[in-house]
């Protein structure tokens, strides 16, 4: 308590079982009920949508990271989260725990240098603050309004403060004129917010999801990252390789410039050297395979398959340490 070292498996975990839609008590080791979290569930076998679920909107809530839809209450099947994992309840759609399914979880736990959860009332006036509590500057941000309709507004390092870029869209990263992130590059304490309903909408409730980026608080000596978000440009005939300075279990990437869909990742799923198992945070599709398009390496990753010349943004968490 307090001093005690944490570790990447403290606060993030894939963890991979077969639906029954009956309740199912998953135990990975996170304590997400006492510290808070978010869980974000895919059905790998058939087209099931991505589902968000997250200790700050309460177990019963939950968001689709493929769809601009507002929050729905799944009072049948919700998910409660527990001090070493969760339980699944009964399935939504199939993505948290559909019979015969082959269910995927990834479980972030909350915790500084790491992942933040924040709940907010929008006001409509640009330059509002919304506190995190990461100590750090965050890598990437993602935004949904749960009260209506409206798509994932992200933003990531190594876009510029006047970008942004969906969550559930295949779009590139567009120009927001500051109506998004009122021209300000968030900080190791505030996200500052501009007016439009896409973040700050007057009476509208949204929630915020914020991971950090290369904070060296981790591991024995509280001095190792196990998170970094960053980007790079393919190129042909290459090696492509990208150094993070640790070896990487999952990543979540696209294409900056190009429509393009965000690419999932893990090595629980088969994220290997010799091929990779893919899902897509912006569809409900099942899992694809059988294709190379990126290898996780010792220090980092090496990619394989991409466009040329295109910038690429990534989120990539450590192996376990």
């Amino acid at each position: 308590a307090g001093g005690d070292s944490l570790y990447v498996e403290d606060v993030f975990s894939t963890y991979l079982y077969d639906g029954t839609a009956t309740t199912q008590v998953i135990t990975n080791g996170l304590d997400l009920d006492g510290e808070g979290g978010m869980v974000w569930f895919k059905n790998r076998t058939a087209a099931d949508q991505n589902c968000v679920y997250d200790t700050e909107r309460g177990a019963g809530k939950v968001l689709f990271t493929d769809t601009t839809g507002a929050q729905l209450t799944n009072t049948g099947s919700k998910v409660d989260f527990n001090t070493d994992g969760f339980d699944t309840g009964t399935s939504y759609g199939g993505s948290e725990n559909g019979t015969g399914k082959s269910i995927c979880s990834w479980s972030f736990r909350k915790a500084p240098g790491f992942f933040d959860v924040v709940t907010y009332t929008g006001n409509g006036t640009a330059g509002r603050t919304l506190a995190h509590s990461l100590g750090s500057a965050p890598g990437f941000v993602m935004i949904k309004r749960t009260n209506t309709s409206n798509n994932w507004i992200g933003w990531h390092r190594a876009l510029t403060n006047t970008q942004y870029i969906q969550l559930n869209s295949t779009a590139a990263a567009g120009a927001d004129g500051g109506i998004f992130w009122n021209s300000t590059t968030p900080d190791a304490d505030n996200i500052t917010l501009g007016s439009d309903s896409g973040v700050n909408g007057s009476g509208s409730t949204y929630i915020a999801y914020i991971f950090a980026h290369d904070a060296q608080v981790f591991g024995a000596g509280g001095d190792e990252s196990i998170i970094k978000c960053g980007s790079f440009t393919f190129q042909y005939n290459q090696p492509n390789e990208i150094d993070v300075g640790f070896e990487p279990q999952w990543i979540l990437y696209k294409a900056v410039g190009m429509v393009d869909n965000w690419n999932l990742l893990d090595t629980m799923r088969g994220w290997t050297v010799e091929k990779d198992n893919w899902l897509y945070a912006n569809t409900s599709g099942a899992e694809g395979s059988n294709f190379d398009l990126m290898n996780p390496t010792s220090t980092g990753f090496k990619v394989n398959d991409g466009s040329y010349g295109q910038e690429y943004i990534y989120i990539a968490i450590r192996r376990p340490m």
